[in-house]
């Protein structure tokens, strides 16, 4: 199994199956005890998705001047963390991207998914 979400508009559950892993026991008793707590379609995909940056964790620290905040998960570029950890653009240390440059968080208003 390579993921799983919500599709809104269905009102289902969306599990999304790597091809050459769809006969596998553990897949299949996945789908099917999902099956049977509600609807639920399932995708196949070539591959499992790869995360944006190597050696990025979700609770390792940095700071924003003298404050100390966790990384909460990595993403293309960087990482999302708390919307409490500092104003958009703000410098930070004590982390650097993949590539061993400096990097800045930035952040955005909280959006959510309807439904």
């Amino acid at each position: 199994m390579s993921s799983w979400h919500v599709d809104p508009e269905a009102n289902a559950l969306v599990v999304e199956v790597v091809r050459d892993r769809a006969a596998d026991n553990d897949v299949r008793r996945f789908v099917s005890r999902a099956r049977a707590a509600g609807p639920v379609s399932v995708e196949t995909v070539a591959a499992a998705p790869r995360t944006f940056a190597a050696g990025t964790v979700g609770g390792d620290p940095y700071y924003t001047g003298n404050v100390r905040c966790s990384i909460g998960f990595s993403v293309h570029g960087g990482f999302v963390t708390a919307g409490h950890c500092g104003r958009a653009g703000a410098g930070v240390s004590g982390w650097t991207a993949p590539t061993s440059a400096p990097s800045r968080a930035r952040r955005s208003r909280t959006t959510t998914t309807p439904g």
